[in-house]
């Protein structure tokens, strides 16, 4: 996780490290599950994730040249078949005569809370303008990395993120829940994307490849514990002012801690199993299923 999260306070940087582009690229153990809701979402929306100017077209022949190269896949593919067979997003881009890169298209099928169809065609800076202050704090250093990649290589950096429901789609036309103080932490889930940028010395484009990892476990044992701690010291205090005890306030830490080991060790994980074992014992949405549910909840 050292290249998740840095010391210090937020702030917008590059964090890049170099890599080797086919192994970011090439088929991983567990790529099934991703590919197989790729295929679906694509069957579904292809026009919302798989976007293809006729100018991107000498970049989708190079990009499946690489994949070739690297082992990744056995023949050139259309685009939208790439989308289906590897389990990475991939955008193309290409330098304007002013050296600012811009979107020609690609295949976004986990996007985070963004449209992809609707940057397409757009260069780096309008794409980024959405984000408060990130062009005027990497703007240009970006622009400037990007047209001077070398080919051969990957630059690879990690964004990482929460998000309110276990979907690996956030595109925005589903209307997903957002992230709120009414939120049920059980629900959040942290999405890790790691990407990797690469040169394509034949056409001058650059290749953007996204891949995405979520920790849904590992966030709800956190989250658990954090909010074990919280609630405990919130009832300590009211325990204190019930008592009536001139005394000051003192925090029972090894009380808390204790409790928010059991959170983590066993509460959240045996959460995180009986949900879904419901889920696939039941029918969603139905009042009746809804009521087993509630029932088993309360008495397991």
């Amino acid at each position: 996780m050292e290249d998740v999260f840095y010391p210090g306070p937020f702030s917008f940087r590059m964090g890049l490290g170099r890599g080797e582009p086919g192994e970011f690229f090439r088929a991983r153990a567990g790529d099934e599950t991703l590919i197989a809701e790729r295929k679906k979402i694509l069957a579904n929306h292809p026009e919302r994730h798989c976007v293809l100017l006729p100018e991107s077209e000498p970049l989708l022949e190079e990009f499946n040249e690489q994949l070739a190269e690297w082992g990744a896949v056995q023949s050139p593919l259309s685009g939208q078949e790439l989308g289906q067979t590897i389990a990475s997003d991939y955008l193309l881009l290409e330098p304007d005569d002013n050296g600012m890169p811009t979107l020609l298209g690609g295949c976004v099928c986990f996007p985070s809370s963004w449209a992809f169809e609707e940057k397409v065609g757009r260069p780096l800076d309008w794409i980024h303008a959405v984000v408060p202050t990130l062009n005027e704090t990497l703007g240009e250093k970006a622009r400037s990395f990007l047209t001077q990649l070398q080919s051969g290589q990957a630059w690879l950096r990690t964004n990482w993120g929460l998000t309110a429901t276990a979907n690996l789609n956030q595109h925005p036309a589903l209307n997903l829940p957002r992230l709120s103080a009414e939120t049920d932490p059980a629900s959040v889930r942290f999405r890790i994307e790691r990407q990797a940028l690469v040169a394509q010395p034949k056409t001058g484009g650059i290749l953007f490849g996204i891949r995405l990892e979520t920790h849904p476990l590992p966030t709800k044992c956190a989250t658990s514990g954090a909010l074990m701690v919280v609630s405990d010291v919130m009832r300590q205090k009211l325990e204190k002012r019930d008592a009536d005890d001139a005394e000051p306030f003192y925090w029972d830490a090894a009380r808390s801690s204790r409790l928010a080991l059991w959170a983590v060790a066993f509460h959240a994980p045996y959460l995180h199993w009986l949900h879904p074992f419901y889920e696939r014992c039941w029918l969603r949405y139905r009042i009746r299923s809804t009521v087993v549910k509630v029932a088993l909840d309360q008495t397991l």
